[in-house]
């Protein structure tokens, strides 16, 4: 009772900081007229002049990206600039953080202080990174239900605050991959992570490991169902496609582990529900 106690304390701590990470990182409202062409953007630059690339400054977890220090070193207009990597990520020495594409070359000394652009922490920090309290909600999921373990209360505890962290997203813009930074037109495409991304990170590897327990499957198909809602009202129907994904995912694999029928009708009506819901906007 005690562990359970504080398993509860801990998801809680884990989903309001997270949900206060959100709140300030993504701070406005699904817009359906919004679209990323980073790849398409990208792909046009490649086609040109080969860029000017720097590392991080030393292996660890990206915990910042100073667009503001970017600035700072290029000062010369109509620069490009691609930075494929985002906080949450794990780098070395040799990992490329940064490419220009500039108008003039890139002098040694600006390519290795453009790597200073991007923080590097011997650990993961919450507060730039609201991926890493899905991740660590995730985590205790996993270890709840090991067989060293068996705590299924703890599981369906976090399921409930990814629940929440998710219901919350789906009403949420995604930072946009193309930046444009004034006043010297300097144009950045950066990593960020997507709705698509945020759910399997949440549920997609919960879904591999909980198949065969019942009880998690459904409270797992809950949760997206809560989601699919979410989705439902905002009018993301590229949300909405991307739970009734993984909820199918979920489902199929319950399904082929189910060792009774009872099981099987369970996991069937929790399934049927986000069908339904995906079925008003004519999702697939």
């Amino acid at each position: 009772m005690g562990r359970a106690i504080q398993a509860s304390e801990i998801a809680a701590r884990i989903g309001r900081t997270t949900r206060e990470a959100i709140e300030r990182l993504y701070p406005d409202p699904y817009d359906p007229a919004a679209a990323d062409a980073g790849e398409i953007v990208l792909r046009e630059w490649r086609r040109h002049t080969p860029s000017a690339t720097a590392g991080a400054p030393r292996a660890g977890y990206v915990t910042d990206v100073s667009f503001e220090h970017l600035l700072d070193v290029l000062d010369s207009q109509d620069v490009r600039v691609h930075v494929p990597v985002m906080p949450g990520d794990f780098v070395t020495a040799a990992t490329t953080v940064v490419s220009v594409w500039a108008p003039e070359p890139v002098t040694p000394q600006t390519r290795a202080s453009l790597g200073a652009a991007i923080s590097v922490a011997n650990e993961r920090h919450l507060a730039l990174d609201a991926g890493y309290g899905a991740r660590q909600l995730a985590d205790v999921v996993l270890r709840a239900l090991s067989p060293g373990t068996n705590d299924p209360t703890t599981a369906d505890t976090c399921i409930g605050y990814l629940r929440d962290i998710l219901e919350l997203l789906a009403g949420r813009a995604m930072p946009a991959e193309v930046l444009r930074l004034e006043p010297r037109r300097v144009t950045v495409v950066r990593r960020r992570r997507s709705f698509e991304d945020w759910l399997d990170a949440s549920f997609g590897e919960i879904a591999r490991f909980a198949a065969a327990n019942t009880r998690i499957v459904a409270s797992v198909l809950t949760a997206l169902e809560g989601v699919a809602n979410e989705a439902l009202r905002v009018g993301a129907e590229d949300r909405l496609r991307a739970v009734s994904e993984i909820a199918d995912h979920v489902a199929t694999a319950a399904l082929e582990a189910a060792t009774s029928e009872r099981d099987r009708r369970i996991v069937a009506r929790h399934s049927e529900a986000i069908l339904a819901i995906a079925a008003l906007r004519g999702v697939r």
